[in-house]
């Protein structure tokens, strides 16, 4: 065999597959759940396909690492510099200015190709919150390119040497492998990190280096042998596409990926490449509409994505089929525009260099634009074509959620769950235990000891400790409630129905109505809210309460707030295919409120009606007798999403607490 890279139009094929199984999977995950692996097919692929053209030029002496940046800067600037231009365009008409800081945050981490390290910090690529985030899918191409920095050096270095470049690429590629299954990480950190996938990538130069006959020896004879036989190869092709078939159609997202999952698209791929252009199915590849699709996989796969989350963006929600079908129709014709248009043209100009540098200066133009945006907070100027109402609603979404400064601002406890305390009569202590249920009304506690400054010597400590639900509670924290005589109150304010795991509670969306969304996820947990687990539950609290009872403390149940979409301030503001607009708010009945904290709410008061404890309820103080309004008497709004209040409500409204204080 000569060290030709002979072109094969049945790869193109292969990718055509790829790319169509990731757009179903982002448009349509329950027809293919597995989709998702269609990346994986593109980095066996890519690491074939580049390896052969490096060893090539390597053996005939030509190959220049100028030369291939420059190749790969013509390959992947084009389409990546129009998507980016774009997404930055549409999120300056649509993005609220932290999600518009984010998005420029996303372009530089693009171009830098360093999406993946950016994106492990930001949570599970299966995630809801992924959803919304257009860039997402950039990391992939960051794993890519940040292979071939090393990978050329190696291979060259291989070649000067004369070490066997397949023994270095196989003993990389345990390496990795191993690091995928046993390797230090989370599921994130090895779904985004180079280390843990660079192996896929690596099993395609293995057989780019083995088609290339760099290696002699009697394994690599003995494979060719059994290549050379049609059904052979044939057999290895077809098993190749059922793995494919089987991993699109039974991988999903509720597996730990990639662990050993992976290896069936991989393994698929590399049959199917080393099966050979003549073999059955790799002549069904062959297809002029599949070939063209792969010719068009990298614009497609740049483009589908961002669209479909700007659509659900606007709209609010996700699209429906139709729609869907639309944007994935409108992603194949912008695909098929980028690459005639652009991409063809960008690779086979004779002014090869001048392109490289035109396109170095626009990924700086453009880095220069999105370092703007992110350094001025998203450009809060944007808004200044809009309504002072619709600012002044922008302002209150965007302003953070922070907690405010207290007496005791540079108090470090010893236990770093205690957030706070305020410390004046240490003989007399309040302990507040909870999540940030408990925290959102620190500013209430706040502004009640400033308010009475004057009698502060008087007022007893207050601790601030952020707890998980009984019966997770640690040792030296019951010791502590149980035993310390200083301790006189114990207040408990949890959200209580997200704590129980309502399905009425949904903290990933909004809430309550969400169909989509009926099972929730909070803390890991993925288990369905039951009747058996509420029991359970109930239990566990009142055993910890009657404990608390009887070494003499008092206990306080603060109820769950109203939660609601119609309290947040999202609601009340509508993106439109123009912009923005406010909304009217919609008017959230009592009745309805309440319903959505049962029967959670109902097991609280039982609990405490059953240990003799008190209850402090919000809506009697929140809700009148007929509505519980999103904004107070003076029309500011209360909340800061859909069951927190903002600062203002925690340090001028909340005072159903301040006979805690005084009694």
């Amino acid at each position: 065999m000569d060290n030709r890279v002979t072109y094969r139009p049945d790869i193109d094929g292969l990718r055509a597959l790829a790319i169509i199984s990731v757009v179903l999977y982002h448009a349509f995950p329950k027809i293919v759940p597995g989709g998702f692996i269609g990346v994986d097919v593109f980095f066996v692929i890519s690491g074939y396909l580049i390896t052969s053209i490096i060893w090539t030029e390597l053996d005939k002496g030509s190959f220049s690492f100028l030369h291939f940046y420059a190749r790969r800067i013509r390959r992947i600037f084009p389409a990546l510099l129009i998507v980016l231009s774009t997404c930055l365009a549409l999120g300056w008409v649509y993005f609220l200015p932290t999600e518009y800081s984010q998005l420029s945050k996303h372009v530089m981490a693009g171009l830098g190709f360093v999406s993946n390290f950016v994106y492990v910090g930001e949570g599970n690529y299966f995630d809801p919150g992924q959803h919304v985030k257009p860039l997402i899918h950039l990391w992939s191409l960051a794993i890519e390119e940040q292979f071939y920095l090393i990978w050329p050096l190696l291979l060259w270095i291989s070649w000067r040497k004369k070490i066997n470049p397949w023994l270095v690429a196989l003993v990389l590629v345990l390496g990795s492998f191993y690091f995928n299954i046993r390797g230090v990480g989370d599921n994130e950190t090895k779904f985004f990190l180079p280390q843990f996938r660079f192996w896929e990538i690596l099993c395609g130069s293995l057989i780019a280096l083995y088609s290339l006959r760099v290696s002699k020896d009697s394994i690599s004879l003995a494979v060719g042998r059994l290549l050379s036989n049609e059904r052979f190869a044939n057999a290895m092709a077809i098993v190749g596409l059922l793995l494919l078939v089987i991993g699109f159609f039974y991988i999903n997202n509720k597996l730990i990926y990639p662990r050993f999952w992976a290896l069936i698209p991989v393994i698929g791929t590399m049959f199917l490449i080393l099966g050979g252009s003549s073999t059955v199915v790799n002549r069904l590849l062959s297809h002029r509409a599949l070939v063209y699709i792969g010719l068009i996989s990298y614009p497609l796969y740049l483009w589908h994505w961002p669209l479909i989350t700007f659509v659900r963006i606007i709209e609010g929600h996700q699209p429906d089929d139709t729609m869907l079908m639309g944007i994935v129709a409108l992603s194949v014709l912008l695909a098929c525009l980028t690459y005639h248009g652009v991409e063809k043209w960008v690779r086979n100009s004779k002014s090869s260099t001048n392109k490289t540098w035109t396109l170095v200066a626009l990924a700086i133009a453009i880095a220069a634009v999105a370092w703007y945006i992110y350094s001025n907070s998203g450009v809060y100027k944007r808004f200044d074509r809009y309504s002072v109402e619709l600012r002044n609603l922008v302002e209150a979404i965007e302003r953070p959620i922070s907690i405010e400064p207290y007496f005791n601002a540079a108090f470090k406890p010893q236990d770093e769950n205690i957030l706070n305390q305020i410390s004046f009569n240490d003989k007399r202590q309040i302990f507040f235990l909870g999540d940030s249920h408990m925290t959102h009304y620190y500013g209430a506690v706040d502004s009640f000891y400033r308010l009475n400054n004057s009698i502060s010597e008087k007022l007893p400590s207050l601790y601030f400790y952020n707890s998980s639900m009984p019966p997770n509670l640690n040792k030296g924290l019951k010791d502590n409630l149980f035993n310390n005589p200083k301790i006189e109150t114990i207040v408990l304010s949890f959200f209580w129905s997200a704590k129980y795991h309502s399905v009425k509670a949904e903290r990933h969306i909004l809430c309550c109505d969400n169909e989509e969304n009926e099972v929730v996820r909070f803390e890991g947990d993925n288990s369905n809210a039951s009747v058996t687990r509420f029991d359970e539950l109930d239990r566990y609290i009142t055993d910890f309460v009657v404990n608390l009872k009887n070494s003499g403390k008092r206990i306080y149940f603060v109820l769950d707030n109203p939660f609601a979409w119609e309290l947040d301030h999202h609601s009340m503001l509508k993106r439109t295919w123009n912009g923005f607009e406010m909304q009217e708010p919609k008017k959230l009945s009592k009745s309805l409120a309440l319903s959505r904290s049962e029967p959670i709410r109902s097991r609280v008061i039982a609990i405490a009606k059953k240990t003799n404890s008190k209850i402090i309820d919000p809506f009697e103080y929140l809700c009148d007798e007929q509505y519980c309004s999103a904004f107070n008497k003076d029309g500011k709004p209360r909340y800061s999403d859909y069951n927190h209040f903002i600062r203002y409500t925690r340090s001028n409204e909340i005072h159903y607490l301040d006979f805690l204080f005084q009694e």
